[in-house]
C-alpha cells in the first residue's frame, strides 16, 4: 500500500522537458546525419533514432514510469559517462578541410551539449544528488 502511494506521488514526467528532449534529440540526429562519415556513425544514429522513438511514446503517454527513466539514465551513461561512450567521442575530421572540421566539430559539440542537458534536467529529478 505504501509503495503504491510512494509511486503515485513521485511523476517525473514533465512535458516540456521531454518536447526539449526530443527536439535536440531531433537537432543532434540531423546534425549527426549531415556528418556521417563511418559505419561506426551509422549505429550511433541508429541508437538514437531508438532512444528517440522511447522519447515519442512518453509523450504520446503523456507519463513517465520507471523503465522510462531506466532507459534515459542509462542512454545518459552510454551517450556521456563511459569509455565507450560512442557519442562522447564522435568528432568529424576531413583532412583536406580544417575550417569544415571546425565548423562541424562546433556544430556537433553544440547539438551534444543541448542534448546531454536535456537528458540531464529529467535524470537529476530521479537522481537529486546526481552530479553531471
Amino acid at each position: 500500500m505504501v509503495e503504491s502511494i510512494i509511486k503515485v506521488e513521485i511523476n517525473y514526467y514533465v512535458k516540456e522537458e521531454f518536447l526539449e528532449l526530443k527536439k535536440s534529440s531531433e537537432e543532434l540526429i540531423k546534425v549527426l546525419e549531415k556528418y556521417q562519415q563511418t559505419e561506426e556513425d551509422e549505429v550511433v544514429l541508429n541508437n538514437l533514432k531508438k532512444f528517440l522513438k522511447g522519447v515519442y511514446l512518453v509523450l504520446k503517454e503523456k507519463e513517465c514510469n520507471e523503465q522510462d527513466l531506466d532507459a534515459i539514465d542509462s542512454h545518459n551513461s552510454k551517450y556521456f559517462h563511459s569509455y565507450a561512450g560512442m557519442l562522447t567521442n564522435y568528432y568529424f575530421y576531413d583532412v583536406n578541410d580544417m575550417e569544415k572540421t571546425h565548423k562541424a566539430n562546433d556544430e556537433i559539440g553544440n547539438a551534444k551539449d543541448k542534448f546531454h542537458q536535456a537528458i540531464y534536467k529529467i535524470v537529476k529529478k530521479r537522481y537529486p544528488y546526481y552530479r553531471d
